[in-house]
């Protein structure tokens, strides 16, 4: 559900190959203030892969004392790893206070730190997710009655060990049927059910998560009696 925003974010990286850190034009006027950093947040989304590049996406909120979005000068963002080494990334301001914090993987460390205006605001968040394989991961069904499969999804790496998401997998399913109920159940496994018409069909069902698009995990052939 958020490939739409994804989309977005790529547009607006581009095609600069080094980082930066700057305001782009915006309708709202900036308001410099103090960041009261109980009230301020990060929120990471899921990471997205194109061309073989991992790029990673946070939403940056900063209110000062009274709960009122404020602005800060770019060089008060600052992204450090473990080590305490600056990590680059591109600065996108949305509205005041709201930011899009870009990360190239390629180029950061394994978790990052965040600081703004001097002070930590966020302490190692990781880029190090793990992604999917297709031939360890599967749709297999859990129950079944009239109208109505519940299914059972598992997702592996390429170890064959358990993926923890960051958000919700994405089903996308090929057929008549609508997916509803979509929950976590432990790590690598979540359970959806397809609620679907009494007729003669074949349904394939395939999956978006953290960045990667397993085709077809399943082909499930009903034959009405």
């Amino acid at each position: 559900m958020r490939i739409g925003l994804i989309l977005l974010f790529i547009l607006l990286v581009g095609c600069a190959e080094t980082p930066i850190k700057r305001f782009p034009a915006s309708e709202s006027p900036i308001q410099i203030g103090e960041v009261a950093h109980s009230q301020s947040s990060v929120q990471l989304f899921p990471s997205a892969n194109e061309n073989d590049s991992v790029t990673y996406y946070f939403y940056l909120q900063l209110k000062d004392s009274k709960g009122k979005y404020v602005d800060v000068a770019p060089s008060e963002i600052v992204l450090k790893s473990k080590n305490k080494r600056p990590v680059g990334f591109k600065l996108e301001r949305i509205l005041n206070g709201r930011y899009y914090v870009i990360v190239d993987k390629s180029k950061s460390a394994k978790s990052v730190d965040f600081f703004v205006q001097g002070k930590l605001l966020k302490e190692k968040v990781s880029l190090d997710f793990r992604q999917p394989d297709r031939r360890y991961s599967s749709i297999s069904i859990k129950s079944k009655s009239e109208g109505k499969i519940t299914f059972q999804l598992r997702l592996a790496d390429k170890s064959n060990r358990p993926v923890a998401l960051v958000d919700h997998p994405e089903i996308v399913l090929e057929g008549r049927g609508q997916i509803e109920n979509l929950k976590h159940i432990q790590e690598g496994i979540w359970q959806f059910t397809v609620i679907y018409p009494e007729d003669n069909q074949i349904m394939y069902f395939s999956v978006r998560a953290q960045g990667v698009y397993l085709v077809n995990l399943l082909r499930y052939q009903h034959i009405e009696k």
